[in-house]
């Protein structure tokens, strides 16, 4: 559930942004920041978990 609200909704906003948004050079930057960090919470939460321990 945590994976779902704090990073498939935040990518899924970036994508539409990346699809329909005025794209500038300091948006597409930020942008990209944020899908890295995106990433980043996606694994630490992944870790977090534990998901291979039974």
């Amino acid at each position: 559930m945590d994976l779902l609200a704090f990073c498939v909704s935040p990518a899924a906003a970036l994508t539409v942004f990346w699809i329909h948004g005025h794209l500038t050079g300091l948006l597409i930057t930020v942008s990209l920041v944020e899908s890295a960090a995106l990433v980043g919470l996606g694994i630490q939460m992944a870790l977090y978990a534990d998901l291979g321990r039974s």
